[in-house]
C-alpha cells in the first residue's frame, strides 16, 4: 500500500440522537525503525509469529507501547481529533484505539517517491508468505516503458511555452480577453478546485504522456534492482535443472491457462505456491502439476523433476535491460542517480537491533492464567447452576486466547503449539470454573469448550482492541 490518509468525521447523527464522535489515540513507529519494531514484536510474541508469519499485517494484535519502548523502539503518540486528518507514510507501523464512539475512513494513495519502498517490501512479503495487493513489477515496467512518451510530452510543453513567451514579448495585441486582462478576463477558479483542463483530461483518460517524469526515473531505478534479482532467480531455476523457457501467452484478459491440460500459460495475477510472490514477470510450471505455479527461486519445490518443468517469462532479461537503456537515453543523469540510489537502498541493512527482554507470556503459563481468569469470572458471577461451568470455562478460554494472541489459535495448528496450549488451558479452566460455581461441568462441556477454544479465541482477541486497529502501510 502507499501513503494513507485517515479522516476523522465530526459527528454521527441518527434519527433520534446526535452523538459527539470521540478522539482516536494513535501510536506509530517510523519507517527508519521498522526493523527494530519487528524484532521487538518477535521478542514479545515469538510463538505467535512462528505460527503466523503474517501476524503483523492483521488487525488483531497489539502490544503495550511501554513494552516496545523498553526494547528500544522509538514511538510517537498522536491524538486524532474529529474533523482532522492524519497521513501515515510507507512502511510505518501504526495502531491505536478509540476513546469512545467513532466513525472514521481512510484512503490509500501513492506519490512517485513511494516507489522507493516497493522492492524491499516485495522481499519482506515473500519472507512472510504474504501476497502483494497488485503487481509491482507490472507497474515498474509500464512506467519505464512510458519514458519516451513522457520525454516527448515534456519537450512539446517546453516548445509551446517558449512560443507563448515569444508572442507575449512581441507585444501581440488583441482584445482584453486575449491578453488576459480587462472586462474579458475569466474569473479565477475556486481555491482547491481542479481546473477545467485537468477535468477534461480526467474525462479523456490518463495517457502515458501524463506520467510524471519523477515516476519514470524512480521506476527505472527500482526496475534495475528487480532485473538483477530476476536474473539471480532465473539462474537458480537453471541450476535446479529447468531447461525449457517459454514466453507467456494469453495476456491478462485471457484465462492464462491451457484448457486441455490445466497448466498456466500466463501467470498474470498468480502468486507463487510456496512464498506467495507475484509471478507477473516469470514463473515455473509443469504439465505434471496442473493448476500450480512457483517463482523461479522455488522451482525445485513445484513437485515434478525440474527437467520436466518450464520457465514462463513475460520479457527476456535483454528486453528489460534495453527498456532501462531507453529510459537512460531520455533522462540520462536522473536515471543513473536513481539506479545507484535504488541499489544502495536494496543493500542497506538495519544497524540497530531491539533489546531482547523475552516473551510477554510463556506457553507454560497459560493454564495458570486460565485458572485465575476463571476464578475472577466466578467471583463476579456468584453461585450458579452446574451448567454455568461451561460459561466460566468460556471466560477462561477467552482470557487464554487474549494472552496467546487470539487469531493464530486456529484449528489445525501443530501439536504442542499455541492452539494446543489454549485447549489444555481451557480444559483446566473448565474444571476450575465448575468447582468455583459449586457445580460440575459435564465432560461434554469441557471437551467442547477445549476443542472450540481455537475458534472462540480469535473473536475475543479481535474485540479486545477496543474498536481500534493496527496496520502497516507498505
Amino acid at each position: 500500500r502507499g501513503v494513507r490518509v485517515l479522516f476523522g468525521v465530526g459527528h454521527a447523527s441518527t434519527r433520534h440522537a446526535t452523538a459527539r464522535i470521540s478522539e482516536f489515540r494513535r501510536y506509530s513507529c517510523p519507517s527508519s525503525a521498522v526493523g527494530m519494531f519487528e524484532d521487538a514484536m518477535r521478542d514479545c510474541l515469538p510463538h505467535l509469529l512462528d505460527e503466523d508469519p503474517q501476524l503483523l499485517h492483521r488487525l488483531i494484535t497489539m502490544v503495550s507501547p511501554n513494552e516496545l519502548r523498553a526494547r528500544g523502539v522509538p514511538l510517537y503518540r498522536l491524538v486524532h481529533h474529529p474533523g482532522s486528518f492524519v497521513i501515515t507514510f510507507p512502511n510505518a507501523y501504526h495502531g491505536g484505539f478509540n476513546a469512545g464512539f467513532n466513525v472514521a475512513e481512510a484512503v490509500n494513495f501513492a506519490p512517485p517517491d513511494w516507489l522507493r519502498h516497493g522492492t524491499k517490501v516485495l522481499s519482506k512479503y515473500a519472507a512472510q508468505r504474504k501476497p502483494a495487493t497488485f503487481s509491482y513489477d507490472a507497474l515498474l515496467v509500464q512506467l519505464v516503458a512510458a519514458a519516451r512518451c513522457v520525454a516527448d510530452a515534456a519537450r512539446a510543453r517546453a516548445c509551446s511555452g517558449a512560443d507563448a513567451a515569444d508572442d507575449s514579448g512581441n507585444g501581440g495585441g488583441g482584445s482584453g480577453e486575449q491578453r488576459g486582462g480587462g472586462i474579458g478576463e475569466a474569473p479565477p477558479p475556486l481555491a482547491g478546485a481542479p481546473s477545467s483542463e485537468w477535468l477534461r483530461r480526467w474525462d479523456d483518460g490518463v495517457t502515458l504522456s501524463d506520467v510524471p517524469q519523477e515516476a519514470v526515473v524512480l521506476a527505472a531505478g527500482e526496475l534495475s534492482v528487480r532485473v538483477a534479482q530476476e536474473a539471480d532467480a532465473r539462474s537458480s531455476a537453471a541450476r535446479a535443472g529447468v531447461v525449457a523457457e517459454v514466453r507467456m501467452s494469453g495476456g491478462p484478459d485471457a484465462e492464462g491457462m491451457c484448457a486441455e491440460r490445466g497448466v498456466y500459460t500466463d501467470t498474470c495475477d498468480v502468486d507463487c505456491d510456496v512464498c506467495a510472490a507475484d509471478l507477473w514477470m516469470s514463473s515455473v510450471v509443469s504439465n505434471e502439476a496442473p493448476g500450480r505455479a512457483v517463482c523461479p527461486a522455488h522451482a525445485a519445490q513445484l513437485g515434478p523433476p525440474p527437467a520436466r518443468c518450464m520457465l514462463l517469462i513475460r520479457n527476456s532479461l535483454c528486453e528489460l535491460r534495453a527498456m532501462l537503456a531507453a529510459a537512460r537515453d531520455c533522462f540520462p543523469c536522473a536515471v543513473d542517480t536513481a539506479v545507484d540510489a535504488a541499489h544502495a537502498h536494496a543493500r542497506a541493512q538495519p544497524t540497530v537491533e531491539a533489546t531482547k527482554l523475552g516473551p510477554l507470556v510463556e506457553l507454560s503459563d497459560l493454564p495458570g492464567i486460565a485458572q485465575r481468569a476463571a476464578a475472577r469470572v466466578a467471583a463476579r458471577g456468584g453461585r450458579r447452576s452446574a451448567g454455568a461451568g461451561g460459561v466460566a470455562a468460556s471466560g477462561g478460554s477467552c482470557m487464554a486466547g487474549r494472552m496467546a494472541g487470539g487469531r493464530t489459535c486456529v484449528a489445525g495448528s501443530p501439536p504442542g503449539g499455541v492452539a494446543a496450549a489454549v485447549a489444555r488451558a481451557t480444559a483446566t479452566a473448565a474444571a476450575a470454573a465448575a468447582d468455583a460455581f459449586g457445580g460440575s461441568a459435564t465432560s461434554d462441556d469441557s471437551s467442547v469448550t477445549a476443542a472450540s477454544a481455537a475458534h472462540r479465541a480469535p473473536a475475543v482477541a479481535a474485540s479486545s482492541t477496543g474498536g481500534g486497529g493496527r496496520g502497516v502501510n507498505h
